[in-house]
Order: C-alpha cells, then structure tokens, then sequence
C-alpha cells in the first residue's frame, strides 16, 4: 500500500461534501466559518449544484450560487476564447489539444461549471509553438516574455508561453510538460491523442489515460496549499476506467517513471473519496518504487497533501535515477534561477 497522509476531519467533511453527502452539505451551509476553507478549496460551485439538487438551504448557499453563476461566466469567455485559438490554428494547419481543465473528457463533470478552471491550457508539438505563439500575438493577445533571455529560458528549460488575451483571459501554450517528467512524455501524450473537430479543425483530445496521469502529476507541481478539487479530478477520471484502461495507465507510468507522483496522488484521491480504481492504480505502482521513492512518499506524510514539498519527492526521484528533463539541474534551480 502507498504511503497516505493522514486526512483531518474538516478536509473529510469538504471531501464527503462535494461527493454529494446530504449531512456534510447542510453542515457548510450553516457554517460560515467554513466559508474560505470552501474557497480555497474551490468547491463553492460544485456545492451549489449539489444543494440546487437536494433542496438544500442555509445561509451559506446563496453564497454557493454567487461564486456558481460568476464561475459559469468565466467558463463561457474561457470556452470562446478556445474557439478563437482553434480557429487560428486551423487557418494556419497547426495542431494543438486542449489541456486539463477544458479538455477533459465531458463524461468527468457532467457540469462543466461545476469545476473552476482560471485559465485555458494549449499542448502543441514543439516544432510548432513559436509559429504558434507568434500567431496568436498577431491577433491581440500579448505576451510578455519575448525577450531574448526569456526565450532562452523557456526554450532551453521552460514548457510554455504565458499569453493574454486582449479582453484579459489568460492562455498556456504548452509545448513539453514539467521539468519532471521526460521531453517523451509530452510528445507521446500528443501522439495518442485523436481528432476532436468540435474544438476546431486541427484540434485533437487527449485520451482518458493521458489526462489522468497528467493530473496525478500536476498536483504536486501546484504551488501549495493545494486545493481538494485537484483530488476529486482524480476520483472522477478512475471512476470511468475500464480494467483494460487501469492496467495501462500503471503501464504508462511505469514507462515514463511517473510511480511516485501518481501513486502517490491515486491513494491520496481513494482515502478522500473510497475508490477501488484509484487503490489499484496506488498499490500497483508501489510495487515498483525504489527505496528512495518509499522515503519520499514516507516523508511527504508526516505533513498535509495541501502542503507536501515536491523538492522532498523530486528528490526521492532524482536518488532512484528516474528519468526527467530538469534531472539534477532541479536542485541548485531552487537557489540559482536560469538568467532568463
């Protein structure tokens, strides 16, 4: 079995909230005190579907509604803004896939609004992100790390451009993923993915398998206090697996020396929310940690999810000689950033 933090009852009683739990939810409704933590934790809209379904009141609903209806908002820019990205892109023969929050599988959340996503996420392959990005600026939107230094960070150690829309949204074009992870990793999650024209002519979807392993790892590169919705992305995304597809998302870790982060996320996502899925996931993958990696995972224990320190698994990692793009250059970054 995974090492697994030990959860405190308030992070229970949000997690059994935003599974539906009656109980919980007429609790927060009638906690005002619990107002931020629900926040911070970006659950107030999934909340407030949740009370809209079972009749729920207290005084903390309306509140649930306002951040609900301000969410929808923001997810209709957001998906506009998407549709312009496509639409360039295909004028311009460059293919590219929606990333994380709006290019999940629409089966996750069958309410879209339910989840909060701040920004629009791009992947494109590299040979195509500068053409890419230079495209989008001719069409308003801004980005501000052009200089020289700035391109020779994000070319020589970074993963995407920061972009701005010219109404104010903000856009990551991807063209290789986290310096954990191998430049392979990014270029094999492109290849997988398969043709999805209602975000454009050019525009692809990353598969289920895909986009749960990149969750399980983009956790724990959030800076922290990280947030429970994170957590619940993962419990949704095992929950519509298939044997076939459990076996291969282990089966991708394994290749590209992911183990720790997904194990780790995985058994931390089953002991929030009970999913046989997610253990599975969790305990094949510990079979394959190094002794480094089970130190890390122990370490990472004795704190929080929402604060475990990604140098402490990083460095469980880099010990086990897994593969990675920053290898040991992510150390002495922590003290002594690139010029750019």
């Amino acid at each position: 079995m995974a090492h697994t933090f030990a959860i405190d009852p308030q992070l229970r009683l949000l997690a059994s909230a935003l599974a539906g739990d009656r109980s919980s939810l007429e609790t927060l409704a009638n906690s005002p005190e619990l107002e931020q933590q629900i926040l911070e934790n970006r659950l107030a809209p999934a909340l407030a579907i949740h009370a809209t379904n079972l009749d729920i009141d207290g005084p903390q609903v309306e509140t649930w509604m306002d951040h609900m209806r301000s969410n929808a908002v923001l997810r209709m820019r957001l998906e506009a803004a998407r549709c312009e990205v496509g639409e360039v892109f295909a004028e311009n023969d460059i293919p590219w896939a929606p990333l994380k929050g709006l290019g999940l599988d629409p089966r996750i959340h069958q309410r879209p609004e339910a989840r909060i996503s701040t920004d629009l996420d791009v992947l494109v392959p590299q040979e195509h992100s500068l053409a890419a990005r230079d495209l989008l600026i001719s069409r308003g939107w801004r980005c501000p790390d052009t200089t020289a230094r700035s391109e020779r960070y994000a070319i020589e150690e970074g993963y995407n451009w920061h972009l701005g829309s010219p109404d104010g949204l903000s856009l990551e074009l991807h063209f290789r993923l986290w310096g954990g992870v191998t430049e392979e990793f990014a270029a094999d999650v492109f290849n997988r993915t398969q043709p999805a024209p209602e975000f454009g002519a050019t525009a692809s979807r990353i598969d289920l398998i895909d986009s749960y392993l990149i969750a399980a790892v983009h956790i724990w590169q959030t800076p922290p206090p990280r947030y429970l919705f994170l957590w619940w992305d993962l419990h949704q995304m095992a929950s519509l697996m298939d044997e076939r597809e459990l076996e291969s998302a282990v089966d991708r870790a394994d290749r590209h020396g992911l183990q720790a982060y997904v194990a780790t996320s995985a058994v931390t996502s089953a002991n929030l929310w009970e999913s046989s899925n997610n253990r599975k996931i969790a305990n094949d993958l510990v079979k394959s940690l190094r002794p480094s990696e089970r130190w890390a995972t122990a370490a990472m224990r004795r704190t929080s999810p929402a604060t475990a320190s990604l140098g402490i698994l990083t460095l469980g990692r880099l010990l086990a000689n897994r593969p990675s793009r920053s290898g040991w250059r992510a150390i002495p970054r922590q003290i002594w950033a690139h010029p750019g």
